[in-house]
Order: C-alpha cells, then structure tokens, then sequence
C-alpha cells in the first residue's frame, strides 16, 4: 500500500551545530513529519542521544547493540518485529539519530560500513516471519522507501558523497527536510531513481503542501517499460498504433493499449522492455509463480504482484472412434464364445445328420440345421414324432434347445439395450483416457543408487527419459529422430514457454508443466497415494512414447514466432488423428473459436479436466510509492482485466488463415459418399432381420417343396411347347409363311 511508507531519517547537521542544538532541532522536524500519520510503527534507532518523547508509541533500539549481529539476512536480529504477534501498521516510520553528523560535516563518507549498516538495520531488519520447519528468519524487504535528510544548511549537502543505499534495484525517494535562515522550515524531494546511488542533491523540488507530499511525488513524470508474454512478444512486430476501442474489431488493438490504460492516470511514458533491461519500473504480465527460484540476488528483487487467474491446462482434439453399428450383433458376445457357439452347433448338425443318415430314420423328412436355426430365431421347429422319441436325439438336440433359451435371451437382451441406448462414439475426457502406457510403480531414486537393481519397467523410464531430455538440452532433437514415438499413442501438443534462459531451449508448454509439477521434482520420496497417482500420470505422459513436439520440429537460436508455432499444430490437429493441442483456457478457446469456423465439419471439443496449474498474476517492479498497482487491482477486481485479456486472444486469430493452401483445398468440402443402408433406425432393424430370416429359410422350403418345383416347371415346359405348337399349325402363320420372298421374285423375272 502506498501509506506503508518507510521513513528513514537522517540526521546531517551543520558543523557548527552543537549537540544541545540536536535535542532542539530534532523533534521539530520529527514532529513535523508526523504531523497526520497515525496507527504506525515509529522505530528510532540512536547511539546515545536523547530528544525527548513523542505522542506516537515508539520502540527505542541501541544500534551499537546490533552494529556486528544483524549484517546478514538469516542471523537472529532481536530489534524485528514478529509479523504473525503484531497488528498490521499502516506506515513504518524508522529515524536513525547519530552523533557522526554532528561533527566533522566535510569529512562524514556515508557509504561506510556503520552508515549502511544502519540503513539495513532500520529497513531490512524491521519485520520478519519463521519458517518453523528450517527454525529460521526470514526478514521483509522494503522497496517503499523514504530517505529524510534533516539539517541546517542544505547547500552543503552537494559536498556529501554519493550516498549509496542498502538495497539495488529499489525504488526510493530522497527527502530534503532543512531550516532556513529565516527559521522557515522547507521540504523538497529528489525524484526517485532505482539506481543505488543518489548523486545529485541540487535536483530537489520543493514540496509546498506536506499534507500532499505522497500525491506530489507520485506525479513526478517517470518512463515505464512492460514485459510481454511469449504469444505476444512473437506474434506482432507493430506495436505501436492509435489508440481505438478494443471491441471494434475493425481497428487494431495490441496490449500496448492494455498498458496504457493502467498507466492512463499517471504522468509517464510506456514502452516495450528490451531484453537485459533491468532499470526503471517495469509492468510484467503474465507472471508464472511455480519458476521463481528463491537464490542468492532474490533479496534485491522485490515486487507487486496483483493475481489475475488461477489457471489449468486443458486439451483440445476432434479425435474420436466412430461407432461401427452392424459391431451392435456381434458385441453382445465376447469372441471367444463366438467361436465355441460356432464349433458347438457344427458339431450337433453333423452328427444328428450322420446318425440320421446311418439309422433307420433316413428315409424320414427332417433337417438338423434348420431345426436349430429356428431354436436361433426363437421359432419352433419340426421335429417328426419318431425322431423326438429317439434318446440321441432327445440328448443332442435337447440339450441344445436349453441352451438356446439362455443365450438368445441374454443375446437379444445385450443387443437391444444397445439399439435403445447406442453409445456413443468414444471421446477421450481426462487426461488418463491420453495415456499410451500406464505405468505400475514410480522409481524412488533416494533408495535405488545404481539402476541396474531397477525392474524391466523403472529401466524403460530411465532410459526413455534421459535420452529424450539430454537430445533436447543439447538442441538437437528433432520429431525424425525420435524413434521412441508411438504411431497408435496421442501426440501432445502444447506452445512453447515464454522465456529461453541461459541458452536453454523453450521447452513445450506441457512439458515444462509436466515437469515442474510433477510431485518427484519436489520430493523423490512421495509416501502419499494421491501425489503418487500425480506421479504416475505425469511421467507416463512425459514420455517420449507421446509427441509433444509437431512434425518436422527442430530447436533453433531463432525459433518460430507464435503463428508459424500455430500453423504447426493446426496441420497435425485437423486431421482428427490421435493428436491433442494442450493449452490454458484463454488461449484454447481463441484455438477451437478458430477451428470450429474454418473447420465446421469437424466436431472439436475439449477435454473434461483441467490439470490444476500455477498461479497467474500482473507484476510490477520498482514502482516504489505509485499509484499504478492500485489503479490495475481495480481493473482486475472489476472485471475489465479479464475482458479485456480475453479480447487480445481473439484478436491474435485476426487476419489468421488455415494452416496452408493445399490442407485448406484438401478438408474444405467432406468427401460425398453414399451411405448405404445402416442399422441405424429400429423399424430398419426390424426388416433386416426379417429378411434375413426369410432368406435363409429359402434353401430349406425350396428343398422340402422340390417334388412341386419339378412338377410347375414340367407344366411350364410342356406349355410353352403347345402354344408353341399351335402358333406353328395355326392358319395365319402359314399365310405368311406361304408369302414369297423378295429376293426370289427378283431372281424369277
């Protein structure tokens, strides 16, 4: 908060101020500066002066107490305050009195050793907190702060040396508090710098009304810079441009208006951080909280950070297996009992017909297999009284017509519970549903220090994942050369991170989550079912068995910018393969806005889960006493960060065409094909099966009517041969019969 301002009081007397003239002058201008702050915290620090009482309450330290213990952040500092056993103050006001400005003004160095000792001491070591599990301090670092330089004669300041201060990379403010000749007491201020050297004191602005010393310096005109997230640092090269409603789609609007609307009620200047820039305020967005790394200069970074979302990870595809519906007649059995149907009603057919055929009722009408084909159907069959009678064929045949009663039943009962209820074509949901090889057990490598104790599985793993990480460390993986791949398992796609560090390469954006996230990065020995499950799935799905990189790929110094990156995933996405393109929420829903448009023959969707991620937050550095985190909190409490956030991801899409001109020929119209008729509709159902029963039934009513057959197709025969006959003898077939022939009477004249 911008009241939660550190005073840091130095007292720069003149040479021939006496130190009686300190007890006098001092709680003047203390006071002075107290004037309308209330419910604060008033540390003064001092080597033996006394000025008096003030109204505030205030904590007294002797700092020759602390001069040699508190020099390093994790020693034990009695003067800090307890941040969990204290009230939370509105301002922090600390005063450091000491005798060395009273004597031998010219030759004071204020860059010694005790002087920034001091300034550490009321700065860094005022509030702290315990990590109760490594039973150490960790201190509050202020990048608020107001330096107050009290004296008599500010003119001689200019001899002061560079005064350097504490910290590097903060935001302070120089407070200039003196009396005049004329006993007038004046303020002025240095406008702040995040250098940590304050070398030009000349430069002081009057401040008239102290009442309204905040507002006027947070108006002094400064230059912001602002960091852009990945997509947006390579997707544009034209940033600059009229300001223009950011809902008008047929203006542009790039997040360099996004920025000027925070910084719109403050006099400055925004422009784009280059890379390496580490000087002046700077607006990041799009911070990621899971890669801060807590090291040795993380004291000199401090920050505001206001949290904008809390996002997952959620995949994208039109990936499904169709439904086959005439699979509906033959899913209900497992193939297995297929077979053993098969070989037991071939068995009954050929041995009822050899014992029919070899026994005394050969000469008796009956057929085996229509009979059980009729039990199939649930239709009765004949049997001649005889046969039924017979003990063979009451054992083969009747232990067949139990059996049929069971299986048609459960088989018409599977069968139409699928034609009433069809299900669906599958759609993989989760994120297990991706999972090409699910893994049994999880390599604990603080027990297992050699891996050849490893099974066949933990030897996979290691294997796999070495050589994949060490290829792409190196820069030179490539989708050619990776032989690990699985042609039947999903390939998991994802954009590249934002940063490249240290001549890394940017891993894919799922990878890096994979691997940060995974419960083995933070602790090899994971006890707990659920974070072993979490294990589980993120090493299976970080193996190289799964793509995560599009076709053709390779690390580059000058990798693609955010469209080409697009374009990749599009070529490999649309052909509805086994592929996933894994994003967060905004980003993927400009992908399937885009999808669904050009592509509308495709049924994209997106996955049920979402795998819980980092959180996201606007970060600003070195901001000191502005106002700008406040006007940006407003924006996001309200709504309009988010709107306006989403409207930029849309607009990346703008302009975009598919992927390439042939793929765009290729899938522009679905191929026209004839459907032929389906088992689709129940009354269709209905008449196949009819018909098939019909039709197998013909070669036995055809069998059993021969003698008829034989007799209607005599009768045909000899009819036609009389009428036949009666045209040949009938009276006017013999008229023409009789009629010359042309060419004969030509032949006779």
């Amino acid at each position: 908060m911008y009241q939660k301002l550190i005073f840091c009081t130095i007292f720069a007397l003149s040479s021939f101020a006496a130190a009686t003239n300190l007890a006098l002058l001092a709680p003047f201008q203390i006071q002075r500066l107290l004037e309308n702050i209330t419910h604060c915290d008033v540390q003064i620090l001092h080597d033996g002066i006394d000025i008096g009482s003030f109204d505030n309450p205030v904590k007294v330290i002797y700092i020759h107490k602390y001069l040699n213990r508190c020099s390093n952040i994790f020693e034990y500092c009695p003067s800090a305050i307890n941040a969990i056993s204290s009230r939370s103050p509105e301002c922090k006001l600390s005063f450091l009195l000491s005798n060395i400005y009273v004597r031998a003004f010219f030759n004071i160095r204020p860059a010694s050793p005790p002087l920034f000792i001091l300034m550490s001491l009321s700065s860094h070591y005022h509030v702290y907190y315990m990590d109760y599990g490594k039973d150490e301090r960790f201190y509050y670092l202020e990048n608020k702060m107001f330096f107050v330089i009290l004296t008599r004669k500010p003119g001689k300041l200019n001899h002061f040396e560079s005064l350097v201060l504490p910290l590097r990379k903060q935001t302070f403010v120089v407070i200039l508090s003196y009396i005049t000749e004329n006993l007038i007491h004046k303020v002025c201020g240095i406008p702040y710098s995040v250098d940590d050297v304050v070398r030009r004191f000349e430069d002081c602005e009057e401040i008239i009304d102290w009442h309204q010393r905040t507002s006027y310096v947070t108006s002094w005109k400064s230059e912001w810079h602002y960091k852009l997230p990945y997509l947006f640092e390579r997707s544009s090269t034209d940033l600059i441009s009229p300001n223009s409603n950011p809902f008008d789609h047929t203006k542009d609007y790039t997040i360099q208006h996004f920025a000027e609307i925070s910084f719109s009620k403050a006099n400055m200047t925004v422009t784009q951080s280059v890379h390496g820039q580490d000087s002046g305020p700077l607006l990041q967005f799009n911070y990621d909280f899971s890669p801060t790394v807590l090291n040795g200069n993380m004291e000199i970074m401090t920050y505001t950070l206001i949290t904008t979302s809390s996002p997952g990870l959620q995949f994208l595809s039109c990936y499904r297996e169709r439904y086959q519906p005439y699979q509906i007649y033959i899913s209900p059995f497992q193939r297995d009992l297929w077979l053993a149907l098969f070989v037991t009603l071939t068995l009954n057919v050929v041995l009822a017909s050899i014992y029919k055929h070899f026994s005394v009722y050969t000469n008796i009408s009956f057929s085996t297999w229509l009979f059980i084909l009729a039990t199939m159907f649930e239709e009765a069959g004949h049997v001649p009284s005889k046969i039924e009678r017979n003990t063979h064929f009451r054992l083969t045949l009747g232990i067949w017509c139990l059996m049929s009663v069971i299986l048609t039943n459960c088989y018409n009962g599977l069968m139409i519970s699928e034609l009433n209820a069809p299900l669906p074509a599958f759609e993989p949901g989760t994120f297990r549903d991706l999972l090409c090889r699910k893994l049994s057990r999880i390599i604990d490598y603080s027990i297992v220090n050699d891996i050849k104790y490893l099974d066949a599985e933990g030897k996979f793993i290691h294997e796999l994942t070495g050589l994949y990480f060490s290829s792409i460390m190196k820069g030179n993986f490539t989708t050619k050369n990776n032989r690990y791949v699985g042609h039947n398992c999903f390939k998991l796609l994802s954009m590249p991170i934002s940063a490249s560090e240290m001549g890394v390469p940017r891993l894919p954006e799922f990878v890096n989550f994979l691997i940060n996230s995974n419960p083995l990065a933070q602790n090899n020995r994971v006890e707990n079912s659920y974070l072993i499950e979490q294990a589980k799935l993120f090493t299976s799905l970080l193996l190289p068995i799964h793509s995560h990189h599009p076709n053709n790929f390779t690390y580059s110094a000058d990798p693609k910018n955010f469209t080409e990156f697009k374009k990749d995933i599009e070529r490999d996405l649309v052909p509805c393969g086994k592929t996933v393109f894994i994003a967060y929420p905004d980003v993927l829903e400009g992908e399937y806005a885009f999808l669904s448009k050009h592509y509308p023959w495709h049924k994209f969707y997106k996955g049920k889960q979402i795998l819980p991620s980092n959180w996201y937050a606007t970060v600003f550095r070195h901001v000191g006493i502005s106002k700008i985190p406040i006007y940006n909190k407003y924006l996001v409490e309200s709504g309009v960060f988010g709107r306006l956030w989403y409207e930029m991801y849309i607009r990346l899409d703008f302009g975009r065409k598919p992927a390439t001109d042939e793929s765009a020929r290729r899938f522009k119209q679905p191929k026209e094909s004839v459907n032929s008729l389906g088992l689709g509709g129940a009354i269709q159902t209905f008449f196949i099966v009819w018909a098939t029963t019909v039709v197998l039934t013909l070669p036995a009513f055809g069998f059993e009517v021969r003698h008829r057959i034989v007799q209607w197709l005599w009768v045909m025969a000899l009819s036609i041969y009389i009428t036949t006959l009666k045209i040949w003898r009938s009276k006017c077939f013999q008229k023409i019969k009789s009629i010359p022939r042309l060419g004969s009477q030509i032949g006779t004249k």
